[in-house]
């Protein structure tokens, strides 16, 4: 915690000694003595708002307690802060202003209040903010401050307490652009709009109808059994997936342009396969300290997804990228010869 103090002139510590020397001098001068009275009133306040000061920094405590350090995309979450010996603070204050910070990839607000400026008649002990993440990536805060008004207009304290917290913003996985996950789950033959991993080129069974698309209705089954029934299709090696993602631009200069749109269909698509009992292994074109590409090796559920939305996460266009060029090959090589190829770039 670090706390200023913004007063009149005459109140700041660095004048006290010039202060206090003019008020000796004056006690001297006649018919001038009165202003040496005036000038100990400010000494006087100055002395006690300084030492005002130090109390608040010896006396008051600051606790932060985080209950989530990671949320999705346009997710909130709430943290909480707590003041000790807050009356300390309500003792000489008139006015009270909480400034919540707004930045780029956050929004944090108290708790029932969507203004940056929050003004209070009497500090409360415990505040309940809520942050709200708008963009990918890992998140510190910046400083939330509590600014106090003196009485008699003599000025304001300022305290500025930097959360010690931690977040990462994963990318969403709930989006509704559904066309865009169909675009790359289109698999060979198998146009998959519902389950990527299941070839539907090989119908070994039928079983009741549940919730499935009209147009896996087995009919003659159905006729059969006099109850309406489902294909049930044939699990193949096609369960493993290459998910390849190349973030450099077409004409292979720099970035591409829709960087944070792949990053976002990266993760859904993901999802969609892990979701439909798919194993997948991750390749992105980005380089690590030793040069090498980003790989997560080939594996199945909801780790697997975490991972996934882990590394997604810490991507920043700061860091350096093997050109496309070069990646596609190399992904060719290393992948898992059986796995289906889905890329997602440029083209």
């Amino acid at each position: 915690m670090n706390i200023t103090t913004n007063v009149f002139f005459l109140l700041e510590k660095r004048i006290q000694i010039v202060l206090f020397s003019v008020m000796v001098i004056l006690l001297f001068v006649p018919y001038l003595s009165i202003f040496s009275f005036v000038l100990a009133v400010f000494l006087a306040a100055s002395l006690y708002i300084e030492r005002y000061t130090k109390r608040l920094t010896s006396q008051v405590d600051v606790t932060w307690r985080q209950f989530d350090s990671i949320l999705f995309k346009d997710e909130s979450c709430k943290f909480t802060l707590e003041l000790t010996n807050v009356h300390l603070l309500n003792e000489m204050s008139t006015k009270t202003y909480i400034r919540t910070p707004k930045d780029g990839p956050y929004v944090v607000n108290l708790e029932g209040h969507t203004e940056t400026i929050i003004e209070l008649d009497e500090l409360p002990s415990d505040f309940v903010f809520e942050l709200t993440g708008n963009r990918r990536g890992p998140i510190e805060i910046a400083e939330i401050s509590i600014t106090i008004s003196l009485p008699l207009s003599l000025g304001t304290l300022t305290l500025y307490l930097a959360p010690p917290l931690r977040w990462t913003v994963y990318p969403s996985i709930s989006s509704t652009h559904a066309q865009r996950i169909r675009s790359h789950l289109k698999l060979g033959e198998r146009v998959s709009k519902y389950s990527p991993i299941k070839d539907r080129l090989l119908q070994i069974s039928s079983k009741p109808y549940e919730d499935e698309p009209s147009r896996q209705i087995d009919w003659y089954a159905t006729a059969k059994k006099s109850t309406l029934q489902t294909k049930l299709y044939q699990p193949v090696n096609q369960d493993m997936f290459t998910v390849y993602l190349d973030l450099s631009a077409s004409n292979g200069i720099g970035l591409h342009h829709q960087f944070e749109e792949l990053i976002e269909d990266t993760a859904l698509v993901s999802r969609e396969l892990i979701e439909s009992g798919g194993k997948v292994e991750l390749f992105v074109n980005r380089l690590d300290q030793k040069g090498h590409v980003n790989h997560l090796s080939i594996q199945e559920g909801a780790k697997q997804l975490k991972n996934i939305l882990a590394l997604l996460s810490s991507l920043s266009e700061q860091d350096h990228y093997m050109g496309s060029t070069r990646f596609s090959p190399y992904v060719t090589k290393i992948k898992k010869k059986q796995a289906q190829l889905i890329k997602i770039a440029s083209s």
